[in-house]
């Protein structure tokens, strides 16, 4: 009976079995499972649609969970690096939902793309980290499509630096500061790059869907009547109101018709005593009012064919008046009861 004990060094990536084989002139060919690599967290990110060279742009949370106890280790760096020509606009919130992983909240910090908090003490138990309240700026360069994150740091990645250190000496193997002289390193060979991974997950975080010139439309947005989901750009979103007829008027909810144009949260502004709805997009300044038909632009007053009404606390405008204020192209489909703005 031969017994081998023995280390190995993972890629930040990797998954699956670990195998080893074995095999020798005195007659020996096997081949034996020794190991699992597994992920050490999972990664859940609410995906969110973003737009070319607007910054403050929220996304929704990010959430990582270990796999098992211990997984991220102590006085280890969690980093979260986004992609070039991404930032994060601000700090985000971090904080552990489940769980006692302690992370040093002093040690949170967002710059140059990189979000990254310490690990101040392991957990005895998995434990979930939330990272909420995240906003982007985006450069105009930014193309199409997702923007990836890659999630890594020294509490998840340990090997990232060892390839620069690979090395055959007479027959031994040294990685990093480590040298193994219990292998046969004849006709063996070692892929430099195998181990230059330094992050274990990389996810998309978010979705562009403006071109990179900025000069484009967000895409066409479809909302159907009596369905609470729209798509923008193909993406499948949810809102908490649903397009309604009413006297052969389409209502549509103009806080997500605003949205799908262009128009930022913090440009819908709401004023409770007056029950008025004021809309600003591209130097134009719309205001309606609840229960009357006059929509205000840039001041003149254009006399609606029904009114303004709010609707499980959502302020919802026809149609024709959406496009009015707005300056949307607005096409209704009768067969399948959508409504697209472009």
């Amino acid at each position: 009976e031969f017994k081998v004990k023995f280390y190995v060094s993972t890629k930040a990536d990797a998954a699956g079995d670990i195998t080893a084989k074995f095999s020798g002139k005195a007659g020996i060919d096997g081949e034996v499972v020794v190991a699992k690599a597994v992920a050490p967290v999972n990664v859940d990110i609410a995906k969110a649609n973003v737009k070319t060279g607007i910054k403050n742009q929220a996304i929704g949370n990010v959430t990582l969970t270990e796999a098992a106890k211990g997984a991220l280790v102590k006085d280890g760096k969690v980093e979260l690096r986004l992609t070039d020509g991404v930032k994060f606009s601000e700090k985000p919130t971090v904080k552990v939902v489940e769980g006692n992983l302690d992370i040093d909240k002093d040690s949170i910090n967002a710059e140059n793309g990189v979000l990254s908090f310490r690990v101040k003490s392991e957990s005895t138990r998995a434990s979930k980290i939330e990272i909420s309240g995240v906003k982007l700026d985006l450069d105009r360069a930014v193309a199409q499509g997702d923007i990836e994150v890659e999630i890594g740091g020294t509490a998840l990645v340990q090997n990232a630096d060892q390839a620069s250190g690979t090395a055959f000496d007479g027959g031994k193997l040294a990685i990093g500061h480590k040298t193994f002289d219990s292998f046969d390193l004849t006709g063996s060979s070692i892929e430099v790059g195998e181990f230059d991974k330094n992050y274990v997950a990389k996810k998309a975080i978010a979705t562009v869907v403006t071109p990179a010139d900025g000069n484009a439309r967000v895409g066409d947005v479809v909302f159907t009547v009596g369905k609470t989901t729209y798509t923008e750009a193909g993406v499948e979103q949810t809102m908490d109101v649903a397009p309604f007829i009413e006297a052969s008027r389409t209502y549509l909810p103009v806080r997500y018709v605003a949205k799908s144009v262009g128009v930022e949260g913090s440009k819908i502004l709401w004023d409770e005593a007056t029950r008025q709805v004021t809309i600003i997009k591209d130097g134009q300044v719309a205001q309606l009012t609840i229960g009357s038909n006059i929509l205000t632009l840039n001041g003149a007053k254009i006399t609606m064919d029904t009114k303004a009404k709010v609707v499980n606390g959502r302020t919802v405008l026809p149609l024709r008046a959406v496009a009015t204020a707005l300056g949307a192209n607005v096409a209704w489909k009768e067969a399948d009861q959508t409504v697209t703005v472009k």
